[in-house]
């Protein structure tokens, strides 16, 4: 049922509600006839979000269709003198609201964000720069500077700590590298030494072995007997008087 609205200079007419589901949250739009005096009042019960309007001349002039329902699962809307209560109940707790104000024509408008990862990288950019309000009564601790120590091996404790924390596992990294190094060239060194030796001693074997007198063979003379033959003996007497006949003649 509507009420007939009686028109004021000071009284807010709504025009309009209406909600829109968008990826990571669900918008709310207030169309009013005028810039608000002041903000309506927001707050999170559960998944329902509460508004309060103060100054408002009437009830909304018709109830949201259900194509302008879109992202809630129920609407109340109660008006008690010029206070409109708005409860709209979502199918999500949500996790933060956003409220702002646009014109041409007047809305106001809140987000509801559903509390999943990607609802921070779809939500609008805020340029208000963000605070964190501490607890009342919870002291702020103070910062107490410790003076630098000298410790026995040079340096500040501060260095020292750095030094045993943050450094410790880069100097074993390069002790170990470099052990491993120095175990490589010791062994190169070993095998370079070996291999010198084995190659002196092969020159060595060689040199002797070249620089050696082979013992001279016996002539064939050495291999004649010491006496002569009498076999040969005879037959040189018998050519040497062929010989001797053969001359005479």
């Amino acid at each position: 049922m509507l009420l007939a609205p009686i028109l004021s200079a000071e009284a807010t007419v709504v025009k309009n509600l209406r909600f829109g589901d968008n990826k990571g949250y669900v918008r709310m739009v207030l169309e009013v006839d005028r810039a608000l005096a002041q903000p309506p009042s927001v707050s999170i019960n559960g998944s329902t979000i509460q508004v309060a309007m103060t100054g408002v001349l009437n009830h909304l002039p018709a109830p949201p269709t259900e194509a302008s329902r879109d992202g809630i699962v129920s609407l109340d809307v109660t008006h008690v003198s010029d206070v409109m209560r708005i409860d709209a109940a979502f199918p999500f707790a949500p996790a933060d609201i956003r409220t702002f104000s646009l014109t041409g024509p007047h809305r106001f408008i809140i987000d509801a964000y559903r509390p999943s990862p990607s609802a921070d990288e779809d939500r609008p950019i805020d340029n208000k720069p963000q605070t964190t309000a501490l607890e009342s009564g919870s002291p702020i601790p103070k910062w107490n500077p410790v003076p630098d120590q000298s410790t026995p091996f040079g340096g500040t404790v501060a260095e020292a700590s750095m030094h045993s924390y943050g450094s410790l596992p880069s100097l074993s990294a390069d002790a170990a590298e470099k052990g491993r190094n120095r175990f490589q060239q010791q062994l190169i060194a070993a095998l370079i030494g070996v291999t010198s030796i084995i190659v002196v001693l092969l020159f060595f074997l060689i040199w002797m072995g070249s620089g050696r007198k082979k013992p001279r063979e016996p002539s064939w003379i050495q291999h004649l007997p010491p006496a002569r033959d009498p076999a040969i003996e005879n037959i040189d007497a018998a050519i040497r008087d062929h010989l001797k006949r053969h001359d005479h003649q």
